[in-house]
């Protein structure tokens, strides 16, 4: 579970995990850049991010949100 507050991201520059990761948004609301493209993801709302896709999470939002996210190896 990862809680980012409003104004927070995961970082200034997307990231690449040599992981698939299913992420979804448990409280609040958030952004999300994948790949070329920007979600807006709400509560309930899930989202599968592919290994070494370009992703970095974004709460442009006043109120924090949680998200959570299960890693699993490619095999």
């Amino acid at each position: 579970m990862v809680t980012i507050e409003g104004g927070g991201s995961s970082g200034k520059r997307p990231s690449i995990s040599g992981v698939d990761q299913f992420a979804m948004a448990c409280d609040g609301r958030l952004m999300l850049m994948h790949a070329d493209d920007e979600i807006e993801l709400n509560r309930g709302d899930t989202v599968l991010i592919r290994a070494k896709t370009p992703h970095r999470w974004h709460n442009p939002w006043e109120e924090s949100a949680q998200v959570l996210i299960v890693s699993s190896r490619v095999v």
